[in-house]
């Protein structure tokens, strides 16, 4: 990379004040890309990482998370490719058919800006015995008024590690406040890391929720 374009992407992540709170660690490994919904060979992706120490979920009287939250099931996601098959059972249940290459499926979150991202939450069915089903945060970032490529930010993920049957599964968000001006949300779900299995991994719903 030529000196010049090294200090015009450090200006680009330093200009993104929604991502100065965090740490962020590039994501340079095949698989591991590949794990969050991204090319084995794509760049400009980073993982924040949390400092600080966790913290307790808030919750109302009726066990819900305190503040506000947006949630997605199957009938919001779209396949990586448009000419993907996949399958829906009832309540908005998503899979892709057994045997398929496509795996990847992406929706858009809509958060408000400012707010402190509290918790990716995931609901599903995990049957398969050697795949789990998973997804990531993605916040995709461009400066306000700037030309250049964006930069991939993968907030948190969550997957069906361990779990069997319907499950139900959510991890802490990293210090991260909504900065909807210079950059888009969304989810990445990843049916397992062969080939798709059916109905023994089913994506039931998604939610993001944020503080007050």
């Amino acid at each position: 990379m030529k000196p010049a374009s090294c200090v015009l992407v450090a200006a680009a992540l330093a200009s993104l004040p929604a991502l100065a709170e965090t740490r962020r660690e590039r994501v340079t490994d095949p698989a591991e890309l590949v794990a969050f919904g991204f090319a084995a060979d794509a760049t400009r992706v980073w993982r924040i990482v949390d400092d600080e120490l966790p913290r307790e979920r808030p919750t109302d009287v009726d066990g819900v998370p305190a503040g506000r939250s947006f949630a997605m099931t199957g009938d919001d996601f779209r396949m990586a490719s448009t000419s993907a098959d996949y399958g829906t059972e009832g309540y908005g249940y998503l899979y892709c058919p057994s045997g398929s290459a496509v795996r990847v499926a992406s929706a858009t979150v809509d958060v408000p800006a400012g707010h402190r991202l509290a918790y990716l939450d995931l609901w599903g069915t995990d049957d398969s015995t050697a795949e789990d089903l998973s997804a990531s945060l993605i916040a995709t970032c461009h400066t306000s008024d700037a030309a250049g490529s964006p930069n991939n930010f993968v907030l948190a993920e969550v997957d069906s590690a361990g779990l069997s049957g319907d499950f139900f599964q959510d991890i802490l968000i990293p210090e991260h406040f909504a900065n909807t001006e210079q950059c888009a949300y969304a989810i990445n779900l990843v049916f397992g890391d062969g080939f798709c299995e059916g109905t023994d991994l089913m994506l039931q719903k998604v939610r993001v929720s944020w503080s007050n």
